[in-house]
């Protein structure tokens, strides 16, 4: 074989696969061979018929763990001895597989980037659906929800226009894309913002949750008086505005928004607590969590509002 293919071979006996123990030793006897960032091709051809599912596993692996590029996934199909037998590439399979992949990334974290690289390389000409996808990223994570908003608008037209031109494992994938984003269509942030600091505390990012909260506070608060909330003058005009109301109305949310401040402030800053109650509270991650939860219900709840006459 190495005098054939002009590159070395090595030749490794496998097990079987019949149960678990054997399938999870013959994926570690694929990445043992497998060098980070490697170009990868994997044959099944003659194998048990459970072993094209468990190179497709290996594939998978060999892309999370060592950084792969898996480029081929074959499969000979021997057609009888007088007709040449037809290699078949199952690369599709790991084009569905990436998409599940990003989805259930952006699950976990919320960024738009994950499902921006499934149309990398990947979309119609003049589509730009990566790209929009990238700067809804950017500005969630800047937590200008907005300019997101928009960019998701836009996105959602893109994809009207060029739906039919999508690859296959896009179309498959892009039903469950359009429900992520749906957010976009309605007229009220407060539950995007809200779903983004509730899945930082579900991921147990305090920091990201604290700050995202606060801020999406005050971005409300805006809204309500009409300024722009990217503006920092309207932010800190709004922010008094907003503690003020809350004061001079004894609202049962103003020891709930003092307490996020606080906490906000101690760790955006890495400061010590200001108070014994704060430190009791960064003591304990339930604590925090309930905090932080029991905010976000009332700022859900639109319990920070900032009227006209205030």
């Amino acid at each position: 074989l190495s005098d054939a293919f002009k590159v070395e071979f090595l030749l490794r006996i496998i097990p079987n696969g019949f149960d678990e123990r054997e399938q999870l030793q013959l994926l570690k006897i694929m990445a043992d061979e497998v060098e980070y960032k490697d170009r990868v091709h994997i044959d099944v051809t003659h194998g048990f018929r459970h072993l094209p599912m468990v190179a497709l596993t290996s594939a998978l692996h060999l892309q999370s763990v060592k950084d792969a590029s898996v480029s081929g996934l074959w499969y000979s199909v021997f057609q009888g001895s007088q007709v040449p037998a037809k290699a078949v590439k199952l690369n599709g399979l790991l084009a569905i597989a990436d998409s599940v992949r990003a989805v259930a990334m952006f699950d976990k974290d919320g960024d738009y980037t994950s499902l921006s690289k499934l149309f990398e390389n990947n979309e119609p000409v003049g589509s730009n659906l990566s790209q929009l996808l990238k700067t809804a990223a950017f500005y969630e994570n800047t937590l200008n929800f907005r300019d997101a908003k928009a960019q998701i608008q836009k996105l959602n037209s893109a994809i009207s226009r060029h739906r039919n031109s999508l690859s296959i494992e896009l179309q498959l994938i892009i039903p469950e894309i359009e429900r992520r984003i749906s957010w976009a269509e309605s007229t009220e942030i407060v539950d995007r913002m809200a779903k983004v600091v509730r899945r930082s505390l579900n991921n147990g990012d305090y920091l990201r949750a604290a700050l995202v909260l606060f801020e999406a506070i005050i971005t409300s608060a805006c809204e309500d008086r009409g300024l722009d909330a990217s503006n920092f003058d309207s932010r800190k005009k709004v922010q008094l505005e907003l503690e003020e109301h809350l004061s001079e109305t004894r609202s049962t949310a103003l020891p709930y928004y003092l307490e996020l401040r606080s906490i906000r402030n101690s760790l955006a800053h890495g400061n010590e607590a200001p108070s014994s109650n704060v430190a009791r509270i960064f003591g304990n991650s339930a604590a925090l969590s309930n905090s932080l939860t029991e905010t976000l219900n009332l700022f859900a709840a639109r319990k920070f509002k900032v009227f006209s006459g205030a």
